[in-house]
């Protein structure tokens, strides 16, 4: 099943697409990279939903056409697109800066059609490789919107963050706070 608006896979079609690529990776890179444009919503409530979803469709249509290696991608929720490219080889900096790359690409084409210089892509990325495939499709999306929500803080700086393990205790530690304030606010 496709999605209506981005013609990318669904979600739940996507998932088992992603697994089978990671159970049966042989000496290639898969790069997983999860995206959003910073200040959609704005640009919905400025514009229109109409318009939004015109853009929405451009912004899938140009994710595939700049990436010689798009394997699958799906549009998870919203703005939000995951999409996988298998890489012979390469180094993991090297596929960093074409994603960077790409995303300038994307955003130029998206201002100069919808004239709206605001519009920002924010990518979290994986990779996996033979060394770490023991991983299931729903924690590297996971991983890869976690990396996605620190660029989107990254205000001035990459827009493209790639996911370390340190990422998840951080996660995990403001979690932990958060819930010992509420303990703490309920308890006096």
């Amino acid at each position: 099943m496709k999605d209506s608006l981005t013609g990318l896979d669904s979600y739940d079609e996507f998932v088992p697409k992603l697994q089978f690529l990671i159970d049966n990776l042989d000496e290639k890179i898969i790069a997983i990279d999860y995206s959003d444009i910073k200040h959609f919503k704005y640009f919905n409530d400025t514009y229109s939903y109409k318009t939004g979803n015109e853009l929405l469709a451009d912004y899938a249509k140009l994710l595939i056409e700049n990436n010689d290696n798009f394997v699958h991608g799906s549009r998870v929720v919203s703005d939000n697109m995951v999409t996988v490219g298998v890489y012979d080889s390469g180094d993991k900096e090297d596929l960093h800066q074409q994603i960077c790359m790409r995303n300038v690409i994307i955003e130029n084409a998206l201002r100069k059609k919808y004239k709206c210089n605001r519009l920002r892509i924010c990518t979290g990325m994986y990779f996996i490789t033979k060394e770490n495939n023991n991983i299931d499709a729903e924690t590297v999306i996971s991983n890869c919107n976690l990396a996605r929500k620190i660029a989107r803080e990254n205000a001035r700086e990459d827009s493209v963050v790639i996911f370390k393990e340190e990422m998840s205790s951080k996660i995990n530690h403001e979690i932990e706070i958060l819930s010992t304030i509420d303990s703490a606010i309920k308890n006096n």
